[in-house]
């Protein structure tokens, strides 16, 4: 036995605004797939626009098969946070906006629990298509030319056997916060569950986060068996600091900023608990302004009080909550006595609050599923 890596597609241009489509090989045991977007920006299109990296135009990545059986059905930051999951590190990126720098993304769509598992993944000889899907919302006020995609597959070739299994992954739910509103989802019964995951995006104002992702969901009630079952109640801020101590990892990402005065801009994390920033230069001369972060920017954005042209912001931050994602049940090996499902654990059901206050609608709620297909 052995993993085989290989390109599917290799610098093929995806065009701007569009949804790229690419069949997959009609055999093979498919242990995951590495995907590597780029792009170089069109000069100053940020510099007033929360919108600053390429990932903030990349949407649906889609895994259909036969036309309408949902393997994966996430977008691009999704992508990304599933990624940190399940390989325990941030996926490799360039964030930089400065003129018309070369941006970049990774992201790995994992079918099995991690790269080269050799017990879960994708069997595509089990379907008559199989067939991928990547969504852009760019365009040529944005980046410069069309995106530029590769992509990596990873194959088990000469195995003992077929895999047992593999993860399907959806978006399942998602709705504006309403003050005040409580949701009540009761979630599917195919399938086993092995992961169930919230994201609490705050609306922004000026780029700058209204209010901490704790305020789109404060309140949490996360039960089985028709609620006999009791497995979590209490607001996502705490929920964070439980994952992050379970996991055993903090989150840091950083990048190459340069944005018009007092614009926030997101830095992929829902609470943020460390910064370190420096002013750079593009024009070999030594920058005469200092990099001056907005002080106890927590809530997931940062802003810097003044702009100099052609010294951009190279700055770092940490903290928890990847993508502003928490979960609440997340089975890394698949063990069966983890998962949640139908009849085992009757009905399971997930009511989630939003505090009241005006401040607290308008941002963005979801829910996001795990589920073992065998």
């Amino acid at each position: 036995m052995y993993m085989q890596k290989e390109y599917l597609r290799e610098s093929v241009n995806m065009a701007l605004g569009s949804t790229y489509r690419i069949d997959l090989p009609e055999q093979g045991l498919l242990s995951s797939i590495l995907l590597n977007v780029q792009a170089s920006a069109v000069s100053g299109y940020s510099l007033a626009n929360e919108l600053w990296r390429l990932q903030d135009h990349l949407g649906k990545v889609e895994v259909i098969a036969n036309g309408s059986q949902i393997i994966k059905s996430v977008d691009f930051k999704h992508l990304q946070f599933f990624s940190w999951m399940r390989q325990g590190i941030v996926p490799f990126f360039n964030w930089r906006n400065y003129a018309s720098n070369t941006m970049r993304e990774f992201a790995v769509l994992n079918f099995g629990r991690w790269i080269n598992d050799t017990e879960y993944g994708l069997d595509l000889s089990r379907y008559d298509n199989v067939e991928l899907r990547i969504t852009n919302a760019s365009s040529a006020s944005i980046t410069a030319d069309d995106l530029t995609l590769s992509l990596l597959q990873v194959f088990m070739r000469d195995g003992a056997g077929a895999f047992k299994g593999h993860l399907r992954t959806e978006l399942w739910r998602q709705w504006t916060a309403v003050s005040d509103e409580i949701k009540y989802l009761v979630l599917p019964t195919e399938y086993p569950i092995s992961g169930i995951y919230l994201r609490a995006l705050p609306e922004t104002s000026s780029g700058a986060a209204e209010t901490g992702m704790s305020n789109p969901m404060d309140d949490i009630d996360f039960s089985l068996q028709g609620g006999l079952e009791r497995y979590y109640k209490g607001g996502i801020d705490d929920l964070l600091v439980l994952n992050s101590l379970e996991r055993g990892a903090e989150v840091i990402t950083s990048g190459l900023a340069d944005v018009t005065a007092d614009r926030g801009i997101q830095v992929g994390i829902g609470r943020v608990n460390g910064f370190a920033g420096m002013p750079s230069s593009k024009d070999g001369a030594i920058a005469t302004s200092i990099a001056t972060v907005t002080a106890d920017e927590t809530d997931g954005t940062i802003r810097f009080e003044v702009r100099e042209a052609d010294s951009p912001v190279h700055f770092m931050t940490k903290g928890i909550g990847f993508q502003n994602i928490a979960w609440l049940l997340h089975s890394q090996e698949l063990l069966t006595e983890e998962l949640v499902s139908f009849p085992k654990d009757g009905e399971v059901r997930l009511n989630i609050h939003t505090r009241s206050g005006a401040g607290y609608a308008g941002g963005t709620n979801e829910v996001l599923l795990e589920r073992l297909v065998t």
